[in-house]
């Protein structure tokens, strides 16, 4: 199965993506783009299908991480690519799309919305919140500003760009925080992360960037962080009639 993806450019394919998305840019001679994008699709069945977003760094952040001018791929944004694969892997399943998992966010500005939204701001990590969370409708200041954060601007893409397939959806987030140190550790340094995630489409999906059509860091920190808590993001893909 060849899963396509409608632009207002150009139809994108599974072969593109393995062309262009990955390695490299319109012919071998080009330097590889180190983006990369790690994610899980368990088709289910019963609606409940499940996309798990755990490590993604577009062609354009790893870029400009570098100072590198070099063009990137017309193809590289999380919604675009992720997409792709989720249609392929599910293939017959692929209206079942219920839920998409933004594991430990490590992306600076997504966390600093997460903790503004709780009351947090200004403050050191101490969000206790375990599954499942808090749940926040669209229809609220914060649920629109946990939407339009990197993590969360690419769902909304994803869905929007795809409701031909996928159905009318409104997205629900639920927040949580999990201590990744031992209560003897509490006063420890947390988790360390060498780099902060870019798969946000934040730039590139409003198709604007320095490069024309390549992805930004959208804020994020490229240097390395620590954190006592880990933060995820559970985005619940419900019909608008049920909504």
């Amino acid at each position: 199965m060849i899963a396509k993806e409608a632009s207002a450019t150009r139809t994108w394919t599974t072969e593109d993506l393995k062309r262009n998305g990955w390695s490299t840019y319109n012919d071998a001679n080009s330097p590889a783009t180190q983006g990369f994008y790690h994610n899980k699709y368990i088709p289910g069945s019963q609606g409940k299908g499940t996309i798990i977003s755990e490590a993604n760094f577009s062609p354009g952040f790893q870029r400009e991480k570098v100072g590198s001018k070099e063009a990137v791929p017309e193809m590289n944004r999380w919604s675009d690519i992720v997409w792709l694969l989720w249609a392929q892997e599910a293939g017959d399943k692929v209206g079942n799309l219920r839920f998409i998992f933004r594991d430990k966010v490590r992306n600076e500005v997504t966390r600093e919305i997460i903790k503004h939204v709780h009351g947090l701001q200004d403050k050191p990590d101490t969000l206790d919140l375990p599954w499942p969370g808090h749940r926040y409708d669209m229809r609220t200041d914060d649920g629109k500003a946990l939407l339009a954060s990197p993590q969360g601007i690419g769902v909304a893409y994803l869905i929007k760009d795809h409701s031909n397939m996928v159905g009318r959806k409104v997205p629900y987030a639920h927040v949580l925080s999990v201590n990744n140190r031992p209560p003897s550790l509490s006063g420890s340094e947390g988790e360390d992360s060498s780099e902060s995630d870019d798969d946000s489409d934040s730039s590139s999906d409003s198709n604007s960037s320095s490069s024309g059509s390549g992805s930004s860091s959208s804020g994020a920190s490229a240097g390395s962080s620590v954190y006592n808590w880990d933060y995820y993001i559970v985005w619940e893909l419900r019909d608008t009639a049920n909504a």
